[in-house]
């Protein structure tokens, strides 16, 4: 099953859930959310045209991969464009993350609008961030203490 981000973004709320959903990439395989229940996921939903600052607060969230990996978590960017928006932005920032895209663009309140999900290997969304600027997003630190307390809950 494949999905728009409409279904990711639009619907995240705090104690729902995301779906066993295949994003789209621009020229692989799909990403699969909650892939066989292992990874909690950071999905990252990014304007095309994104800014030389959000571009520099991706490249430090790439940065901290591996301590995300740690903590069984992973980072999903979302483009809400098409596949040339989202390569152009995988050859202008060098992003080791895995990019998917949006191509109707309906991930966030509005097209330039940052949106953050996360959520807990069973799909459980536990944070959702809305942001109209960068200012506004969590550290790759914060980030990091969202994976690393889904980590140690112990399942009820």
């Amino acid at each position: 099953m494949s999905s728009t981000g409409r279904d990711v973004f639009g619907k995240a709320r705090v104690g729902g859930r995301i779906g066993q959903l295949d994003l789209q990439t621009p020229d692989g395989p799909p990403v699969r959310l909650r892939r066989g229940g292992r990874f909690a996921t950071v999905l990252v939903r990014v304007p095309p045209d994104a800014s030389e600052e959000l571009r520099a607060w991706l490249a430090e969230v790439d940065g901290a991969r591996a301590s995300f990996a740690h903590w069984d978590g992973r980072v999903v960017v979302v483009v809400a464009g098409t596949v040339e928006d989202s390569r152009a932005l995988e050859e202008s920032t060098g992003l080791r993350l895995p990019l998917t895209i949006d191509p109707a663009g309906s991930a966030g309140e509005g097209p330039e609008d940052i949106v953050i999900v996360v959520a807990d290997r069973w799909g459980e969304v536990y944070h959702v961030a809305r942001a109209g600027n960068v200012q506004e997003l969590p550290s790759p630190r914060e980030l990091e203490a969202w994976l690393q307390f889904l980590a140690t809950q112990c399942p009820e």
